[in-house]
């Protein structure tokens, strides 16, 4: 019976961690990302996506995929990331791997792996 017991628990762990869904990317600053899209003419002349890149100094992280796509990250998230860049002040691009789920359009993030 314990036997069955622990299967069970060790079954239902897998099944709630196979919900999760993992994106890979660059961490940009949520403000920058916001403001480029609400001007993207403006934007793109200056050239200023580029500058949108995440620093020690950022507060709000969002994770830009491959794609284009931006996701941004929850309060967790934004801890989490701010964190790992504070402990490596010196990379000016960071990378990210986030895992977690989406709620509405924002990731609830349940680990991050800043590169």
């Amino acid at each position: 019976m314990k036997t069955i017991a622990k299967l069970g628990l060790a079954l239902s762990v897998f099944g709630v961690l196979s919900y999760a869904e993992t994106w890979n990317g660059k961490l940009v600053d949520t403000a920058c990302t916001d403001k480029s899209q609400q001007n993207p003419a403006e934007s793109k002349q200056k050239s200023d996506l580029a500058s949108c890149d995440a620093s020690a100094s950022t507060t709000l992280f969002a994770i830009e995929t491959a794609d284009g796509k931006v996701y941004k990250l929850d309060a967790s998230g934004n801890a989490k990331a701010s964190t790992a860049l504070k402990g490596n002040p010196d990379n000016k691009t960071p990378t990210a791997t986030v895992s977690g789920t989406m709620d509405g359009q924002t990731v609830k993030v349940d680990s991050i792996s800043v590169r």
